[in-house]
């Protein structure tokens, strides 16, 4: 059984859009946090637009970092992206893989 980024529920009126990482259409990971952030959320809009809606339709938004990411820089290279009213985003920061989460 495989996984999907995008489900799309209730004849369309409900999505759920996951694991939207900074990697490009040939799987190359951006080389600083900053593109790799912009690229995570090129892709999120890409699949948010796949499934009829805007940005300005997210209500929710997830972020999960690896390293000690300060969330006032998410906060400059991810509101380019969010339309009208920002969602609710809670943001977890992860020292290394195997660590413990810490709230941003």
């Amino acid at each position: 059984m495989g996984y999907s980024q995008v489900a799309v529920v209730a004849a369309g009126k409900l999505g759920f859009i996951s694991g939207q990482v900074g990697i490009d259409t040939e799987w190359r990971l951006a080389p600083t946090f900053q593109q790799q952030t912009v690229r995570a959320f090129g892709n999120l809009k890409a699949a948010v637009e796949a499934c009829g809606a805007t940005m300005a339709n997210v209500c929710k938004l997830t972020i999960f970092a690896v390293g000690d990411v300060d969330s006032k820089r998410i906060r400059l290279f991810v509101t380019p992206f969010l339309q009208g009213s920002p969602p609710c985003r809670p943001a977890a920061s992860y020292a290394s893989p195997d660590c413990t989460a810490r709230t941003l």
